[in-house]
């Protein structure tokens, strides 16, 4: 038979008993998966989807605490299948340090022949105390602090994400949703809170900073703009204008053009028409600045 798919038993056979999906029956004889929807339609021919079952998914979800990749095995679907019909049910999704019943239960039978002051993996997950890796740890989180994975080491190298390619491509997120995604990493709960410069793991002397020099932060630059009263020294121009005209603090400008150079007497606040034009004819600008605008600068 050249196409099967268009007898109604061998198209139940393989859509409802055997669970094949459209698109695996298309492509075996290359066509659009549009086809074979059409002839399912009519033929009338219908499965009951477990996953769109609300008991069903609360059973397995709730009492039988399964994990959606366990329960998309089992009705032969995507987890992520599960988890849009788990919320369609409005029933609760677990987060996922959320240690469940199973898993308690799991650990207690790895534990029983264990000592009272055991130090195992397991023993300490289950009294909730943080494991210290050892220094050759072969996790993950230690391999990537050793650099093990980067280049073609990673294993995602060369790998397309973006686009269709992407697991999140097309999926909207709700306002809930995006507050608690970014409140979850504010302040202290974010990993990297307070580490910045040397205290960062993959801090590299400064790189990031070229060409200019870790030295030439923020507050530096704040203390310039101070010291110059927050006036642009070309024209006048008041850091309030230069916020209004181009959202943008007042510039702060080398005379030397020299951008390791970062003492006081070498830099000037500038706004941003008179910073742009600085970028022409710089012995003019390097007189101009340091000889006839303010002489006192160089103090």
């Amino acid at each position: 038979m050249k196409r099967p798919y268009k007898n109604k038993k061998w198209l139940y056979q393989k859509y409802v008993i055997e669970r094949i999906n459209s698109s695996e029956i298309a492509k075996s004889y290359n066509i659009g998966s549009s086809a074979i929807c059409n002839w399912i339609k009519k033929f009338n021919i219908k499965r009951n989807e477990l996953y769109k079952n609300k008991d069903w998914l609360y059973r397995k979800y709730i009492t039988e605490e399964l994990t959606t990749a366990e329960m998309a095995i089992l009705a032969k679907c995507s987890d992520v299948s599960i988890s849009n019909w788990l919320k369609r049910h409005n029933i609760k999704a677990r987060k996922r340090n959320e240690v469940t019943q199973k898993t308690r239960l799991k650990l207690s039978e790895l534990q029983k022949n264990h000592p009272l002051n055991c130090n195992c993996f397991v023993c300490k997950r289950k009294k909730g105390e943080k494991i210290k890796h050892k220094e050759n740890c072969q996790c993950l989180c230690c391999r990537i602090k050793r650099r093990e994975l980067v280049g073609k080491n990673n294993p995602m190298y060369g790998i397309q994400r973006f686009g269709k390619n992407n697991p999140a491509y097309g999926r909207i997120f709700t306002k809930d949703e995006k507050e608690r995604r970014s409140n979850a990493a504010k302040g202290n709960k974010n990993p990297m809170y307070g580490m910045s410069k040397e205290k960062a793991p993959n801090w590299r002397g400064g790189l990031s900073f070229l060409p200019y020099t870790p030295e030439f932060d923020k507050e530096l630059r704040e203390q310039i703009r101070i010291r110059d009263g927050y006036k642009c020294q070309k024209c006048g121009k008041t850091q309030e204008d230069n916020l209004i005209e181009s959202k943008k603090s007042l510039a702060v400008h080398h005379i030397d053009y020299d951008k390791t150079n970062n003492h006081p007497s070498n830099l000037i606040s500038l706004c941003l028409a008179c910073h742009c034009a600085t970028g022409f004819n710089r012995k003019h600008w390097m007189s101009y600045f340091m000889e006839v605008q303010n002489p006192n600068i160089r103090l």
